[in-house]
């Protein structure tokens, strides 16, 4: 059985923080990671002191001390992660954007890309064992392993909601939620896999998704469907109605995009984002706290 210590991470302020509780002392109180200018977006504890947590940029910190002192590890990527899960001291798999897999068997020491066979936003990881694992992510993507990564198959879903979280019991027994509160339950391990990747119909409408993660500080990731090729235009906006930031300007083939977006050099406050695509309009808003 794993066992996880209760922590919470925010993402709200420059210098990241992880708050923790514990037995001997009621509430929250502040712990202060490794100083770098990222932030964390999933953590996993495999015991009361020993623990990861992931981020922007590939980020990667260690703690043996219950969090109360974090170290930097090498993950081998910029890319951003967002999930990450370890079955022992040793074994342990982190996600995240453009289908990025990877895994160590030193600890975190050293970590080695897994071939995830899609280019979807992964959201998060669980395993039950060194060899069994799920992954799921944007698009309806589950992906499930029973060789410790070496090869992941997709399983079907039916559904095109994202898929943000996964939690396995045992081989069999698991749930996974996401988009409009959807859950979805399995007691047959997520059911056959696919001998091959299930090939990816272009969408059929124009859609512009809200950013992750939102509220933001300073970086944010702002996706959208296209469904054919065309040209597309990103823009930012202020509260006075200024075009602040232009992000995108350029012809796209058909299928699901992101860009992220730095605002570092923008005061905190409410953005407007606007994709233009042909005669397709659509404008969401996001909130910048620093």
């Amino acid at each position: 059985m794993k066992h996880v210590s209760c922590f919470a991470i925010t993402c709200l302020t420059l210098r990241l923080i992880i708050a923790n509780v514990s037995d001997l002392q009621a509430g929250w109180h502040w712990q202060n990671p490794y100083p770098q200018p990222h932030e964390l977006n999933d953590f996993f504890f495999i015991d009361a002191n020993q623990g990861w947590a992931v981020g922007n940029y590939g980020t990667m910190l260690y703690s043996t001390d219950g969090g109360n002192t974090w170290s930097q590890q090498t993950s081998g990527t910029t890319t951003r992660f967002a999930g990450i899960d370890f079955v022992d001291t040793n074994h342990g798999w982190a996600v995240g954007i453009y289908g990025e897999i990877v895994h160590t068997t030193d600890g975190g020491a050293t970590w080695a890309p897994q071939n995830s066979g899609t280019g979807e936003l992964l959201h998060a990881v669980d395993f039950i064992d060194r060899y069994n694992g799920w992954v799921t992510g944007r698009s309806s993507t589950i992906l499930c392993t029973t060789d410790g990564g070496n090869t992941w198959l997709p399983q079907l879903t039916r559904t095109w909601y994202d898929i943000s979280s996964v939690c396995f019991i045992d081989g069999n027994v698991g749930w996974v939620s996401g988009d409009y509160g959807a859950i979805m339950h399995t007691e047959d391990g997520g059911g056959i896999l696919s001998v091959q990747p299930d090939i990816k119909l272009p969408p059929q409408n124009f859609r512009l998704f809200q950013n992750y993660p939102n509220p933001f500080n300073p970086t944010t990731c702002i996706g959208f469907a296209i469904p054919k090729t065309t040209k597309v235009e990103l823009s930012i906006y202020d509260m006075l109605g200024r075009k602040v930031a232009t992000p995108m300007d350029k012809w796209l083939p058909a299928g699901r995009h992101e860009v992220e977006w730095n605002a570092a050099s923008y005061s905190s406050g409410i953005y407007f984002y606007e994709l233009t695509a042909g005669k397709y309009r659509a404008v969401q808003r996001m909130l910048l706290i620093k």
